[in-house]
């Protein structure tokens, strides 16, 4: 006696695929009225119909995912554009508040150079003076000597 495995893989394959059929559906499938190439082109359809469908799905996943990297790379852009943006204003501070610092220590330092000037003249000032008082002083003393000399 043979294994009913062995008689499946003996008979041709459309008698084992109307058994199949038939044991899914439990009826034959001549007894629905419908022949079997008519159900494998059905099936087939459905199954190129399901392919379509997953591709499409395929496409529409892969258009979004298109999309959104775009989207998120245009959000990174325009981070970065942000941080570049924010980076050049605070150097543009940074160098005003040194253009400020150093205009204010060159003025500082202006005044300061004219403070000394001033004291420096003024003192020239009162040396020359000094200077021209005591010459004046020993002319007249140099004078009235000679002058006492001459009337005696």
């Amino acid at each position: 006696m043979s294994k009913p495995s062995e008689e499946k893989t003996n008979k041709p394959a459309e008698e084992r695929e109307g058994k199949i059929a038939e044991e899914r559906t439990g009826k034959s499938i001549e007894a629905k009225g419908v022949k079997p190439y008519d159900e494998f082109l059905g099936r087939a359809q459905k199954a190129y119909s399901a392919y379509l469908d997953a591709q499409k799905e395929i496409w529409v996943a892969y258009r979004d995912t298109e999309q959104q990297t775009e989207a998120d790379f245009v959000r990174a852009e325009n981070a970065a554009f942000s941080a570049l943006d924010a980076a050049l204003n605070m150097a543009v501070q940074a160098q005003k508040a040194t253009e400020k610092q150093a205009e204010e220590a060159y003025l500082r330092a202006k005044e300061q150079s004219k403070a000394a000037y001033e004291q420096s003249a003024q003192q020239a000032m009162q040396l020359f003076n000094s200077a021209i008082k005591q010459a004046r002083e020993t002319k007249k003393a140099a004078m009235e000597q000679a002058w006492n000399i001459f009337v005696k």
